[in-house]
């Protein structure tokens, strides 16, 4: 996917977007995609919080062509989240610049 088709997409969004599948808001899901471009950018990184003997299976679910269940829980997410940015637009912005950076 290209970044003009992502921001069209994130340009549908408000704060008032309800969650289709889990339990983000609009802009914690941004929020959330920013991370992961700065941890597969190695700009950030997590403490591991899948132990050892689950990552080979848990690799290959992400690899396969599987669905994931909808609002499935994972205890190493936080329940509450503090949002790092003022409104979602700056949260899309903030996108943007991982995205061009990664």
């Amino acid at each position: 996917m290209e970044l003009t088709e992502v921001i069209a997409r994130l340009e549908n969004l408000s704060s008032e977007s309800k969650a289709l599948w889990g339990e983000m808001s609009a802009q914690r899901m941004v929020e959330h995609l920013s991370d992961t471009l700065r941890l597969a950018s190695g700009k950030q990184s997590f403490p591991q919080a899948i132990p050892e003997e689950k990552i080979d299976r848990m690799q290959a679910f992400i690899e396969s062509d599987k669905p994931m269940m909808k609002n499935i829980e994972v205890n190493f997410a936080p329940k509450t989240y503090e949002l790092r940015n003022e409104e979602l637009e700056l949260a899309v912005d903030e996108l943007v610049i991982e995205w061009v950076d990664f």
